[in-house]
């Protein structure tokens, strides 16, 4: 873009009437080329024109791989005005996004999209400054991460940006992306919607954001701002009635099944060196339906200190004496996720720092085993968990934990 702004500028009178460059007035065609390592090949032209008692005039041609831009531009000398104007503008996103991805953003694998964006504006140029107004329109675009094991669909974006005298894009108004449905090896969520201004240069500062996921709803809690190079979020959000039995697979160790629903509020966050992080927050059980647990088969965790028998003697005659214990087996059927929990009550804190005792999670969950006639009427679960929570997402609830029976 530069060597164009140069280009104009040697051709065209300044905005102002002074020439910021030697003016060149001249008619004709030149063409070339530009290459960037690992990018579709690029070739450029532009033809001018200098008719008799009219202003003079050229036309900028852009074409590659799925890319055409075509401006056309005018400088009136009574006047000393010259505008450019985006009379076509077309970006397949399949070849672009890719070999984007892989100069600028290797870590992210190998991606691949379908769609196009259009690009449309207008506006002035002084000397090597331009200024005016671009609007960005996407429609039914895809993007998949092979790699990374995600998918978006139906992508939609629009918005209008002020070409600034730095040749930098600000956001003019408020854009708003959407995206249909999103795909993971894990969880799936559909009517993402995010509104927000693109600020100095590489930053986002979002307004709202929002996406139904496992039956409910996560919302940006407060405004944040995001960075898009690198790519950098932090955010607190709301959740709303979001579905147990989808975040059950998420720590596969520790839970067969789960159904029921949060509410709550955290801060979460993602960067490139560290993926997936949990700030400090809250959740709790939705009212409206019963949450049922069954753990994953953990032979021990409730009976390895509870005895399967009363003894009251010792030797042969004590066992021919011993009482079975009822509650022994009970939790037996527990442990080995052979029996449901009804959920009564759940608090869930999380301090990914630490607390003053070294937790990055406290969980109390109150329970009644299914049916409620056994032997033990109520379960009380304490989970302290140390380490990473992002490892417990990502991994399975691996590291370090204790549990307290009651």
């Amino acid at each position: 873009m530069r060597f164009l702004f140069a280009v104009l500028a040697l051709s065209l009178p300044s905005a102002t009437g002074e020439a910021a460059l030697p003016r060149l007035a001249y008619f004709g065609t030149l063409h070339g080329e530009i290459s960037v390592p690992t990018l579709p090949a690029l070739k450029w032209q532009l033809a001018a024109t200098n008719p008799a008692n009219a202003p003079q005039s050229a036309t900028f041609t852009l074409t590659g791989d799925g890319l055409t831009l075509r401006a056309s531009i005018s400088a009136n000398e009574s006047t000393g005005v010259v505008s450019w104007h985006i009379e076509e503008g077309n970006l397949e996103l399949g070849p672009w996004l890719s070999a984007s991805v892989a100069r600028y953003a290797p870590s992210l694998g190998t991606m691949t999209a379908t769609g196009h964006l259009t690009l449309t504006g207008s506006g002035t140029l002084d000397g090597l400054k331009p200024s005016g107004r671009i609007t960005l329109t996407c429609t039914d675009a895809t993007v998949h991460n092979e790699s990374g094991g995600w998918k978006l669909e139906g992508i939609q974006l629009a918005g209008d940006f002020a070409l600034t005298p730095e040749r930098a894009l600000e956001s003019a108004q408020p854009f708003e992306l959407r995206v249909q449905t999103i795909s993971t090896s894990r969880l799936g969520a559909r009517a993402f919607l995010m509104r927000g201004r693109l600020i100095e240069k590489t930053n986002v500062a979002v307004e709202t954001a929002e996406v139904e996921i496992a039956g409910g709803k996560i919302d940006a809690a407060a405004p944040f701002t995001a960075s898009l190079t690198p790519f950098e979020i932090f955010a607190r959000v709301r959740v709303a009635r979001i579905g147990l039995q989808d975040f059950a697979q998420l720590i596969p160790s520790g839970l067969a099944d789960a159904r029921g629903r949060l509410d709550g509020e955290l801060r979460v966050g993602w960067k490139e060196s560290t993926g997936l992080q949990l700030g400090i927050g809250h959740l709790s059980l939705d009212e409206v339906e019963p949450t049922i647990l069954r753990l994953a088969p953990s032979p021990g965790l409730l009976t390895s200190s509870i005895p399967a028998r009363f003894t009251f003697l010792p030797g042969k005659i004590g066992q021919w004496l011993s009482l079975r214990n009822d509650g022994y087996y009970d939790l037996r059927e527990i442990e080995l996720g052979n029996t449901q929990l009804r959920v009564d009550t759940l608090r869930m804190s999380i301090t990914p720092d630490g607390d003053s005792q070294g937790r990055s999670a406290h969980v109390e969950i109150e329970a009644t085993p299914l049916p409620p006639d056994g032997a033990v009427p109520k379960v009380n679960f304490t989970v302290n968990v140390a380490g990473p929570l992002a490892a417990l997402l990502q991994l399975g609830m691996t590291q370090e934990f204790s549990t307290e029976l009651h």
